[in-house]
């Protein structure tokens, strides 16, 4: 959930059956974003009762355990994130206190969360103030944050990604959705939690971690342009984790100029702490994720767009299996952009992209060929037929033909050398021409058995069998 710095009033947008809803007004330009402070965020936290109640929708050990002290916690996120530069404070006691309004009131009844902000004397300038309420059904949603700004109010659900959802609210961050219908152009309609992978978008239970590299750009988590470049040109790229410290490229930017979101984005990752919430043969970290994203006013407060890339997926499928994986190709009709994933190892990937409606070149990374045809010697026996001997050789699918040597040996002797040649698929009769040790051999008398070998032509496995002289 997401609000204006200023306090005028909300306008729902959006409520999902999941823990995470909206409420939300006018966009705002998601380039306003600040990166998460270096060092602690302070925080106070009031939890209210309605007057006319005696209970309170949380007991102090609750709420701190979500922010501060649980196995999972808001504090602990911000650590993983920040790769250890920031943590959650409690400057203050967490404190309950009673509302001045009661269950009836018209605030309560029609849920205004302005009304329960101003109830509490506000926080100094850099420090962050949670209010938390018993739960109004009126309310479209369960949090609400200030973008940007200190405030964040939550309306009677503890969720330690709830509470890192409206914190980053706070940060300048917008919502992560992600395609509901998407046209030729590659431009999409979508919705504001869909991206089930951003904690700005579908982040409920045990689903998203991190923000997406555009938003970790935002948050200046990926700070160096050279991270960040924006693609004008054919070429393969390299591509890192968006969620890993360290120097690379950690995002690729494609323009598409005239689109309400200007920019494609191609982003991997990897299992890493409060980011390692998918299955280890997720998509998420053996493809690259591919969204549409905007430096401008956010449409409908959406700065990202998760795309199908997948070429089997559609914006029906689970989206999960939206990232584009080994090999599959995705074109983007507005940016005249064709992306493929070539490789993509412990989330390092080399992406080749072609722009402007240029083709992509084949490469020998995704060269999809037959395996090489391999013949074998069929039958039992070997015919003597005047100066040539006779046998069977059948050749396997595959690339083919087979073909190679022949030579036919009496113990040690080579009595006798030729070719073969069988098409893929087939079998036929080959021969081999008698040498001069040969000829008297079988001039002696046929010996009973003999060792072919086929000797494919360019190398592989030799194939010998003992066959029956007749």
């Amino acid at each position: 959930m997401r609000r204006a710095r200023s306090r005028q009033s909300l306008v729902a947008t959006a409520c999902l059956a999941i823990l995470i809803a909206a409420m939300s007004i006018l966009p705002t330009n998601p380039a306003a974003a600040n990166p998460v402070p270096s060092g602690n965020i302070a925080v106070t936290v009031k939890i209210l009762r309605w007057s006319d109640q005696a209970s309170y929708p949380f007991t102090v050990n609750q709420v701190r355990d979500t922010l501060f002290d649980g196995a999972q916690n808001t504090s602990d996120y911000f650590t993983a994130l920040t790769n250890g530069d920031s943590a959650l404070v409690e400057v203050t006691p967490i404190e309950q206190i009673p509302s001045v309004h009661a269950s009836t009131d018209p605030a309560v009844i029609n849920c205004d969360p302005d009304a329960f902000l101003s109830e509490v004397p506000p926080v100094p300038p850099g420090e962050r103030l949670i209010v938390i309420t018993p739960h109004m059904s009126s309310c479209p949603g369960n949090g609400l944050g200030d973008i940007p700004g200190t405030q964040v109010f939550i309306n009677g659900v503890l969720n330690w990604r709830l509470m890192a959802h409206e914190l980053l609210h706070n940060q300048g961050l917008n919502h992560a959705g992600a395609c509901t219908s998407i046209n030729a152009a590659g431009d999409c309609s979508g919705n504001s939690y869909g991206d089930p992978f951003d904690v700005m978008g579908a982040s409920t239970g045990a689903s998203a971690g991190f923000p997406s590299a555009f938003n970790l750009m935002l948050l200046e988590e990926i700070a160096s342009p050279a991270q960040t470049p924006d693609i004008t040109s054919d070429g393969v790229y390299k591509l890192k984790p968006a969620n890993q410290p360290g120097s690379g490229v950690r995002l690729l930017a494609i323009p598409r100029p005239g689109g309400q979101y200007e920019y494609l984005i191609l982003e991997t990752r990897v299992k890493r702490a409060y980011d390692n919430f998918r299955s280890s043969g997720s998509r998420l970290y053996h493809g690259v994720s591919v969204r549409l994203a905007s430096l401008n006013d956010s449409p409908n407060g959406i700065s990202t767009l998760l795309v199908p890339a997948n070429p089997k997926a559609s914006t029906s499928s689970d989206r999960t299996s939206w990232p584009l994986g080994t090999c599959e190709v995705y074109k983007d009709g507005r940016s005249g952009a064709s992306i493929r994933l070539l490789t993509i190892d412990s989330g390092i990937a080399k992406v080749q992209v072609a722009v402007n409606g240029h083709r992509l070149k084949n490469r020998a990374e995704c060269q999809k060929t037959k395996p090489k045809a391999h013949a074998k010697i069929a039958g039992s026996t070997l015919k003597v037929s005047g100066k040539k001997l006779k046998f069977s050789v059948k050749c396997s699918a595959g690339k083919g033909p087979c073909k190679g040597k022949i030579v036919i040996k009496h113990g040690k002797k080579t009595v006798a050398k030729g070719s073969y040649k069988v098409k893929a698929k087939h079998k036929a009769k080959v021969k081999a021409k008698l040498t001069a040790k040969g000829k008297k051999v079988v001039k002696k008398g046929k010996p009973k058995k003999l060792k072919v070998f086929l000797k494919p032509k360019g190398g592989g496995k030799n194939v010998s069998k003992k066959l029956k002289v007749r």
